[in-house]
């Protein structure tokens, strides 16, 4: 079975070309200091001093102590500088503008959600340039994702990215790939304007679609599934090349309505239905 899979060498120049690209100046009113602790709310902390408010575009640079929430927290922007490192530690931060995380060149993690209760909600768009530890949580976003530069940017093991804005969103991967390079896990779509995916997308997890939340994809790129077939009951499905790469079964029915929503069982890879039905309304490859 042949496919027009986009040659991962080609990823790999790109990778090299952008490795050390940074982000233009990012105008903010408060910088983490980390002189006194980890404390995110010691004001003695941050510069100017005070702990940062919603109205507040703060700056997470390399410092001897790296920053640890400790209250549910609002600010405006947020931007990790590479090297740097934020920890949830089980409390909500939203984001109410942009996220950009940063990359420096190496494999240090910077954003970290390793306990259940951490959420960080992103009303603006979110940029992963930087590694990240993704193992538990709710990551939600209002506007646009992009990872880039660093290639196992986003490698989440339990962490939900929910896609939850009210205006059309756009998804790009510039490294899509499970073996070393970035995914999703588990993903939950709600927005009925719409998510399209501008690149190839692997997903490692379950892709739900809760609320009537629209997904599409450019026809010349493809979503892979390695664990579980889409759960596209209570939205609109409008990828248009669904992608079997793992070996599992079917855990409810799936019924691809449009002539040109097509899904291929790659190489090697097996799908069990298990006693459930898959209807497909465009082809049907194996």
């Amino acid at each position: 079975m042949f496919f027009n899979h986009t040659p991962r060498g080609l990823f790999r120049a790109g990778f090299f070309i952008f490795l050390f690209s940074v982000t233009p100046l990012f105008s903010a009113n408060k910088t983490w200091l980390g002189v006194a602790s980890s404390s995110w709310s010691d004001g003695n902390n941050w510069s100017p001093a005070g702990v940062p408010g919603p109205s507040d575009d703060v700056l997470i640079k390399i410092q001897s102590f790296a920053p640890v929430l400790d209250a549910t927290t609002d600010i405006a922007s947020l931007q990790l500088e590479g090297g740097s490192s934020l920890t949830l530690a089980g409390y909500q931060l939203t984001v109410s503008q942009n996220l950009t995380v940063d990359n420096n060149g190496s494999d240090n993690k910077h954003l970290i959600m390793t306990n259940p209760n951490d959420k960080l909600i992103v009303k603006g768009n979110a940029t992963f340039g930087g590694e990240n530890t993704l193992n538990a949580g709710i990551l939600e976003i209002w506007g646009n994702f992009e990872q880039k530069y660093r290639a196992a940017a986003i490698r989440p093991t339990g962490t939900l990215f929910k896609f939850s804005g009210s205006q059309p969103q756009n998804v790009f991967f510039t490294h899509p790939d499970l073996t070393s390079w970035s995914f999703f896990g588990d993903v939950t779509i709600e927005n009925n304007a719409g998510v399209t995916f501008s690149s190839d997308v692997y997903i490692n997890g379950l892709l739900s679609l809760a609320n009537g939340g629209l997904v599409s994809q450019s026809g010349q790129y493809k979503t892979y599934f390695s664990t579980s077939l889409p759960s596209i009951a209570n939205g609109n499905y409008a990828l248009q090349n669904s992608v079997v790469y793992g070996d599992f079964s079917a855990t409810e029915n799936l019924t691809l309505t449009g002539t040109d929503n097509h899904l291929n069982i790659f190489d090697a890879k097996s799908l069990t239905l298990n006693g459930f039905q898959i209807s497909v309304g465009g082809n049907f490859t194996v």
